[in-house]
C-alpha cells in the first residue's frame, strides 16, 4: 500500500504529478478549514489523526488535503488552538476585567463523588449545565445582569469524576458565600475554589510542594491587582512582562483540562456536546466575531473561493485515499486544472 504522501501527490489520468500537500504544520488559528489564523508565525505539531478533506474549485476539480483534527483530545492539536484561540481570548478577558475595575477569576467546581452530575454520561451533563446556570443566575440577580461573565472549561479528572473550571469577570465575592451558595443548589457538593488570574514570580516561586498560602505570596496579580511579587517584589509592568505572559500561565492550565475533556463532558441547552462553553457576555467582549474577520480571497484562476468538505477520519485513510483517486473518485481525471499548478518534474 502506497504511503499517505505518495497518494497525496498523484494527479490521475494525465501522468503528470502535482503538489498536494498536507497542512499539518500549516498555520491554521481556527477550525483545521477556516483561513486567517491568530498566529501567523507560529509552527503546529504534527496530528497524529488528520481528516481527509476534499478543496473544490470553481471550475468543478477536486484535490485531496490532509487537515488536522483540532480535537482537544489531540495533544498536538489541543495546544495549538490553546495557543492560538484561548491564549488570545484570556488576554481579553484580562482587559476587559481591568475596564471594570476588576481581576480576571479562576473558579473550580466540584461535585460529591457519588452525585449524578459528576459522572461523565449525558444525564450527568445535563445536570451539571442546570446546575452551574441555577449557581449563576443567584449570582446575577443579586449582583446585575451583567456581574457574572465566564469561559467555562470540563475537566475529567483522574478521580474518574467530572470537574468544571471556569476563567469570570466578576467583582469581588466572598468564597464562603459562593461555596455556600454552590452547596445548596448542587445538594452538598464541596465548596468553590477562587483565585485570581495571574503568573508565577519567574524570581522566586517556592515549587508545586508549597501550600496555597505560600503560592499566593508569589503570584503576581495584573491591575487593579497588586501588580507584583509579595515575596520579592518583582513588578512586571517595570521589567518587560505584560498580560500575554499572564495569559499564557492561565492558557496552561486550561490546556491540560481541556486535553483530558470527555466526549459528554458538555452538553448545551442546543444538545451539542463540547468540552468548552462561553456566556454570552464572554462571547460579545473576549472571542473574535470569525463572520468579522477576513474571508479567503477568490482563487486568482477561478474566481471563486474555494470550498472544503471533511471525507473520511484517519481509520483506512491510506486505502480508501488510494482506491477513490484510482478511481476519479476524489481527483477529476480529465484534465489539469490551473488552480492547481504541476509541481516542477
Amino acid at each position: 500500500m502506497a504511503d499517505i504522501a505518495e497518494v497525496l501527490s498523484l494527479r490521475i489520468g494525465s501522468g503528470a504529478a502535482v503538489a498536494a500537500p498536507t497542512s499539518l504544520v500549516t498555520q491554521y488559528g481556527t477550525n483545521a478549514h477556516k483561513s486567517k489564523p491568530y498566529g501567523q508565525d507560529l509552527k503546529r505539531s504534527e496530528c497524529p489523526s488528520p481528516v481527509l478533506f476534499t478543496e473544490a474549485c470553481g471550475h468543478g476539480e477536486l484535490r485531496p488535503w490532509l487537515r488536522p483534527c483540532d480535537k482537544w483530545t489531540c495533544i498536538p492539536c489541543c495546544s495549538w488552538r490553546v495557543e492560538t484561540e484561548i491564549k488570545p481570548e484570556i488576554v481579553r478577558g484580562i482587559e476587559w476585567a481591568r475596564r471594570k475595575g476588576q481581576t480576571l477569576k479562576f473558579y473550580t467546581f466540584t461535585w460529591k463523588a457519588e452525585d449524578e452530575a459528576a459522572a461523565t454520561n449525558k444525564s450527568a451533563a445535563q445536570r451539571r449545565r442546570k446546575d452551574v446556570a441555577h449557581f449563576v443566575q443567584q449570582i446575577r440577580r443579586e449582583n446585575g445582569r451583567d456581574s457574572f461573565e465566564y469561559l467555562r472549561v470540563t475537566e475529567n479528572h483522574k478521580s474518574g469524576r467530572v470537574h468544571l473550571h471556569m476563567l469570570v469577570v466578576a467583582p469581588f465575592l466572598l468564597q464562603a458565600e459562593l461555596s455556600q451558595q454552590w452547596e445548596n443548589n448542587t445538594r452538598g457538593a464541596h465548596r468553590v475554589y477562587v483565585e485570581a488570574v495571574g503568573m508565577k514570580c519567574p524570581n522566586c516561586w517556592p515549587g508545586k510542594k508549597a501550600t496555597q498560602a505560600e503560592k499566593r505570596k508569589h503570584m503576581i496579580i495584573p491591575p487593579p491587582g497588586k501588580g507584583k511579587c509579595e515575596s520579592c517584589g518583582l513588578e512586571p509592568a517595570h521589567d518587560g512582562f505584560t498580560d500575554q505572559d499572564v495569559a499564557k500561565a492561565a492558557a496552561k492550565e486550561l490546556g491540560k483540562y481541556l486535553s483530558k475533556s470527555v466526549p459528554v463532558s458538555y452538553l448545551s441547552s442546543k444538545g451539542r456536546r463540547q468540552p468548552i462553553a462561553r456566556s454570552k457576555g464572554w462571547l460579545r467582549e473576549c472571542k473574535p466575531d470569525q463572520s468579522a474577520q477576513e474571508s479567503e480571497p477568490p482563487c486568482n484562476s477561478c474566481h471563486v473561493t474555494h470550498t472544503y468538505r471533511a471525507v473520511w477520519k484517519n481509520e483506512f485513510l491510506a486505502e480508501h485515499l488510494l482506491a477513490a483517486a484510482i478511481a476519479g473518485e476524489i481527483l477529476n481525471h480529465t484534465s489539469l486544472c490551473a488552480c492547481w499548478p504541476v509541481a516542477p518534474g
